[in-house]
């Protein structure tokens, strides 16, 4: 991932990506840098918006300050499953925030192996860590108040409401998150100090975070609901890379494999092999693996 002077050829290849919309936080903010004669395509973005994706929004009082509720709300759940997943986008900055709570633009991401709240995938963040596993969901909210403001910039809410609806981003980030590891735990309400001890002991035994959490799902009677919170297998970097590495050899077996595992990450597949639930080997653990730039 590091360039030391001798350029090479490498494969390319034409990447089609998918999602109801790519509309980001950033598409209400450039106008609004570019000063005021660029400001009002901010309510011609929002009006898109509500027309295409939040419909049922159009006859409200105050639709843009619904849309912001919405996205608030959306945004709020989708960092919550995040966390309980283990999953840590990379690059939060405002223009790759979906404007309807999707995860997209994730470029050096990464799940948790390892449990390390400061652990990030991203190797030009390293020395902030900025966008770490503990880190994100201020930095989410963070970016919600950027959207916020390209609106009031807009003209288009009235601050106090703003305000309130964006003090909201806490409370259901908590529930959501909270809803989502008492199901990983196999209780029927969130137990803090319980989450809070174990994922201690996770960080002082340097435990995997997907496997511990999978591996209580043998404890009790609430196994099955568990399996469903608690995924089995997940895309490790160094599985990620093994399969770049063969593919590079015209070898898509690794690839193939790789992919049909994941396609059902909470079954069992006792036939699936070891190694992809299993932590990276030592010489997997390095720059270009477990950690990338933007460009790798």
């Amino acid at each position: 991932m590091f360039y030391n002077g001798n350029a090479k050829l490498e494969p390319g290849a034409v990447v089609c990506r998918v999602a109801p919309s790519f509309v980001r936080f950033g598409t209400f903010q450039l106008p609004v840098s570019r000063g005021a004669g660029e400001v009002g395509l901010v309510k011609m973005a929002a009006d898109w918006v509500i027309k295409y994706h939040y419909p049922e929004l159009a006859g409200q009082p105050e639709p843009y300050l619904a849309l912001l509720r919405e996205v608030t709300h959306r945004t709020a759940r989708l960092a919550a499953a995040w966390q309980a997943l283990g999953f840590v986008h990379g690059v939060l900055n405002t223009d790759n925030m979906s404007i309807l709570g999707l995860t997209i633009d994730y470029g050096p991401f990464g799940f948790l192996d390892k449990f390390d709240p400061d652990w990030t995938p991203n190797i030009t963040d390293a020395s902030g860590r900025r966008y770490s596993y503990r880190n994100q969901p201020e930095a989410v909210q963070f970016n919600l108040v950027m959207l916020g403001n390209a609106l009031l910039a807009a003209d288009l809410l009235p601050r106090q409401g703003a305000e309130e609806v964006l003090v909201e981003y806490s409370k259901v980030l908590s529930e959501s998150y909270n809803s989502r590891m008492a199901a990983k735990l196999g209780l029927r309400e969130y137990d803090r100090p319980i989450a809070h001890e174990l994922l201690r002991l996770m960080y002082d035994d340097d435990a995997d975070f997907t496997n511990t959490f999978r591996a209580l799902c043998g404890v009790g009677s609430a196994e099955a609901a568990q399996r469903l919170a608690c995924p089995k297998f997940i895309p490790r970097q160094h599985l990620l890379q093994w399969a770049i590495e063969a593919a590079e050899r015209g070898e898509y077996g690794e690839l193939e494999a790789l992919l049909e595992v994941l396609e059902r990450p909470y079954d069992e597949q006792p036939e699936a092999p070891a190694k992809y639930s299993s932590l990276p080997p030592e010489d997997m653990v390095r720059p270009g693996v477990c950690m990338l730039s933007c460009s790798s």
